[in-house]
């Protein structure tokens, strides 16, 4: 939980970018070119999770960390893009995996019924996670 001393801090550092775009002590060059593209974009794309390097070993049973996807989707909006200097805000949602194990089991193991060895895999997904991301960009 954040305090309300940090919530502070980042409204006024929000409130100094949104305002100090506009106070310059030298004229602020435009970019003609940039002036075709608009002001909203939409973010969407798949993320790959690589497995962790731990793979332990409880005498026969085996468990192995397999890389999964999750995603990234949103928009954003850009406050002056044909300007030297621009403010980038949005909303993102994220779908981030926690695990996907494979465990391995010896047909010794279990119930008569399995004829061969049992392999099965589990995964899970953290909780949607939603952002409002801040960027400043410098074009050059």
């Amino acid at each position: 939980m954040l305090s309300s001393k940090s919530i502070k801090i980042t409204i006024c550092i929000f409130l100094c970018f949104f305002f100090g775009i506009g106070v310059f002590a030298q004229s602020n060059r435009e970019y003609s070119v940039l002036r075709k593209y608009r002001k909203w974009g939409f973010i969407a794309g798949p993320i790959l999770y690589n497995r962790a390097k731990l793979e332990p070993q409880y005498g026969d049973y085996t468990f192995k960390n397999k890389p999964m996807w999750g995603f990234n989707a949103g928009f954003e909006y850009d406050f002056s893009p044909d300007k030297k200097w621009s403010v980038i805000t949005g909303f993102l949602v994220a779908l981030e995996p926690v695990y996907k194990i494979e465990v391995s089991f010896k047909k010794e193991d279990l119930y008569k019924q399995f004829e061969d060895d049992l392999t099965d895999t589990y995964h899970a997904y953290a909780i949607t996670s939603f952002s409002s991301p801040l960027l400043v960009r410098l074009n050059i």
